[in-house]
């Protein structure tokens, strides 16, 4: 990681911005995927395309933008009016070209994708690669100066302005991701030089898929419609289908996202959920309503029946929302199949057997907190 540039805050401020550019493959710095969802959804599956599905259609798209992009061009103008359209249609939505915005000082990039009044992509484009400059380093600085306008302070405290960084120059693609957390941190994902020739159908196929996992990134930024709060986690191992599963049925909170994203780490956004933990209801001596078992009972018994074992069943790790008498697990990061999977090698078994089978052998009426019983 290492410090690119200082753009000032706005034409009348005196405060700096820092832009710290890293590279996956160099160990050092903090990647942008950690601070956004959509932006981890994009690196996973630019790291790993081949699961990445198109169709005939992609296929076409792909193989006109290679044609226009590998033809010799005049200048950077001609390059740009050529190629639009394929952009456009493999990006699935119509950019703003050079489109002058004044409020930013002026700037007028290549091309910008735009939820609302947020940017979330934005082009630099250049007729020949190493001649006139860089277009990434150009994308970077049109994204540093747009944000650090005065119109989205309001919103810093919390939106980092997650946005998708394109650098081409004839056959080549440079993609890069940028979020702003006070200083702007840039990760560089991708660069593609796609050529014709023996390896066309395979670069072909190859191109597609980047301009598909582009595409997925533009519907998918700030997690659009999600209404809630949500929460963050980074784990070594985690179990999305358990999760899956039982978040479908209601016993466990929306699961908005799950993948590897940098050093092994698993990044998991689910839903929040109100309400206490059992262990919480323990402490504060309040009783556990019956329905907490029923409900659990059912959530491992789903799981049960596709051979999974959640593998982390105690009070801290369910929830109870009085407000819906709802209860759900968390914590998937045991779950697993059935004589397949193992437990970590760091498991304190000194803490004895999980909440369901203390409280199976507990009376409904100690559940219900019945005095009577």
């Amino acid at each position: 990681m290492f410090l690119s540039s200082v753009f000032p805050e706005g034409p009348s401020s005196s405060h700096v911005m820092h832009i710290m550019v890293s590279d996956p493959e160099v160990l050092g710095g903090a990647p942008a995927a950690i601070f956004n969802p959509a932006l981890a959804a994009l690196q996973s599956r630019l790291n790993h395309l081949d699961e990445v599905q198109v169709d005939s259609q992609d296929i076409t798209n792909a193989t006109e933008y290679l044609d226009a992009a590998s033809r010799t061009y005049r200048d950077e103008n001609i390059r740009e009016r050529v190629i639009k359209q394929n952009v456009n249609v493999a990006i699935g939505r119509h950019g703003s070209w050079n489109l002058k915005l004044d409020w930013a000082d002026g700037i007028k990039a290549s091309c910008c994708w735009w939820h609302e009044d947020f940017l979330v992509m934005v082009m630099e484009l250049k007729n020949t690669v190493g001649l006139d400059g860089n277009p990434l380093v150009q994308a970077i600085a049109d994204y540093a100066k747009i944000i650090s306008q005065e119109k989205y302070k309001p919103f810093r405290d919390f939106c980092n302005f997650p946005t998708v960084l394109l650098g081409i120059a004839e056959n080549r693609i440079d993609t890069s991701m940028a979020v702003c957390i006070g200083e702007i941190h840039v990760t560089k994902l991708l660069t593609l030089d796609v050529i014709v020739g023996f390896l066309a159908s395979d670069n072909i196929i190859h191109l597609a898929r980047v301009f598909k996992a582009l595409f997925s990134a533009m519907y998918i930024a700030a997690l659009d419609g999600i209404e809630n709060d949500v929460l963050v986690k980074f784990i070594t191992r985690y179990d999305e289908k358990a999760h899956s599963i039982l978040a479908d049925a209601g016993f466990a909170p929306k699961l908005h996202f799950c993948a590897r994203v940098v050093g092994g780490l698993y990044m998991v956004v689910m839903g929040r959920v109100d309400g206490k933990s059992v262990w919480e209801l323990q402490v504060d001596d309040e009783p556990i309503p019956a329905v907490v078992l029923e409900q659990v009972s059912n959530a491992i018994g789903l799981l049960h029946e596709e051979n999974i074992v959640f593998g982390d069943l105690r009070e801290s790790n369910i929830l109870y929302d009085a407000s819906k008498s709802r209860a759900v697990v968390v914590e998937f990061d045991w779950a697993g199949i059935h004589d397949v999977d193992r437990y970590p090698a760091t498991l304190n078994r000194a803490n004895g057997h999980g909440m369901l089978f203390r409280m199976v052998l507990c009376s409904k009426s100690m559940i219900c907190g019945n005095s009577n019983a």
